[in-house]
This record gives C-alpha cells, structure tokens and sequence, in this order.
C-alpha cells in the first residue's frame, strides 16, 4: 500500500471513528485542542537551508511526503487521536474532542503520549493499558472542585509525577502525541456544573507529526473494534459461540 492510499485509509479510519464515538451519547466530556500562539518573526531561509530541502525535493516520495504533511497540517489542532474507557476519537475541523462520558465523577487524569501498550488478559480482551517503557510521556490531574466562600466552580489542572508501575488509570483521557508537542495549561479555570464535561483547552505546537501517530494508530485499531457473535459450526449444529 503506498502512502496516498494509506493516508486515505486513515482518513475513513478516523471518520468511523468519529462516528463511533458521537453515537447515543446522552452525556459527554468533551474539551477543544486550539492552535498554539506564537509571537515573534519568521525563521530565516539561509542558502544552506533552501540547498538542503532542494535535494530532498529531487526525490519524489518526499514530494509526496511533503504534499500530505502540508494537507494534514494546514489545520495543527484537527485530526489529533485521542481515547477514553474504549474509545477512539479525533479532533475534528475545529479542534473539538468528544467521548461518551462513562464515569459518575468528574475527575481524571489527561495523559500526553506518543505510544501506549495494552495488557492482554485472554485473546484480545484487554486487562489495561501501559505506557511503553522509554516513550517521553506527560501526566495531569483534571478535578473539578468548588471554592465555598464563592461558590464559584472551576477545573483544577495539574502535572502529577509520572505512573510509577506504568499502568494507565481507567479513567485517563489518552492523547496521542510527544509531551513536547502539546502545551497543557496549568492552574484554574472557571466553568458550570454540568451534565456534559467540557474540559479546559489544550494547545498544539505546529511541529507535531500527526502523520507518523496515524500510522501508529493503524496497529491499535483491532483493539477498538466493536465485538461481533461468531459461530462455529459442524453437522448444521452449533457447537460454540466466539466473540
């Protein structure tokens, strides 16, 4: 498969995805990724520089590989994979993330990591999720809490040490990408008690590699796939039942 067709793959991928995800939801959490601020000039284009990408573009599977890149950035917070208890979603043209909300409580814990590696208990049926050893990962708390003289609500957000056996807490918004490319701010901000969770925002920095975390996502798809009743069959009697 060359990489334009598994680009578009990519693309149906994360549409069904998205799909998946939005459907029967009663209640939600939900938070947006937006375009990190930069201020200051331009980097400045040397000869040495413009020598250096006119090589590469000599070749044409960089032509390509540029082509998409600048497809897939041309908007830096969308097409981001993200999960939650089970689910698989992105962000979308605007930037904005959503899941089924499966928890009473409103507290969690957002984690920013490129790599992540499920614990099998049988099969395919997953016991939990780890963090690959080795793969830079970034941790907070997200709690929701409520000043008393005030009455006024607000989201807590927090960087926590990182998880000492490796083992990701069920409930932990997974975002997938390298810590250094995603800012998380930390401190307060003041919302409404609501059914719906919308979580603060998060920023992407333009140099993030979605390209490369969609392909990783490629080996993780089978495990966010719904189960399907299999049967085995033998004399037009049915001797088992797989899911």
């Amino acid at each position: 498969m060359n990489l334009c067709s598994k680009t578009i793959f990519i693309l149906l991928l994360a549409s069904q995805f998205c799909h998946l995800t939005a459907q029967d939801a009663s209640h939600i959490i939900s938070f947006f990724m937006r375009p990190y601020p930069y201020i200051g000039t331009e980097k400045e284009v040397t000869q040495e520089y413009a020598d250096k990408k006119s090589k590469k573009l000599h070749r044409p599977e960089k032509i390509a590989q540029y082509t998409l890149r600048s497809v897939l950035e041309s908007n830096t917070a969308s097409g981001i994979f993200c999960t939650y208890k089970g689910q698989l979603s992105f962000s979308d043209p605007h930037g904005q993330v959503n899941f089924v909300r499966r928890q009473e409580e409103p507290n969690m814990q957002l984690l920013i990591t490129s790599r992540i590696n499920p614990i099998l208990e049988q099969q395919q049926v997953i016991n939990h999720w780890e963090l690959e050893v080795g793969t830079p990962a970034a941790l907070f708390s997200v709690s929701l809490e409520e000043d008393i003289a005030t009455e006024v609500t607000y989201w807590k957000v927090e960087q926590i040490d990182p998880i000492p056996d490796k083992t990701i807490d069920l409930n932990t918004v997974i975002v997938f990408a390298k810590p250094s490319h995603i800012f998380v701010p930390e401190g307060i901000t003041v919302t409404k008690r609501n059914p719906q969770l919308i979580l603060p925002d998060i920023y992407v920095k333009k140099n993030i590699d979605k390209l490369t975390n969609a392909f990783y996502l490629l080996d993780l798809k089978r495990f966010f796939r719904h189960n399907r009743r299999m049967y085995e069959l033998k004399n037009e009697k049915i001797l088992k039942q797989i899911y």
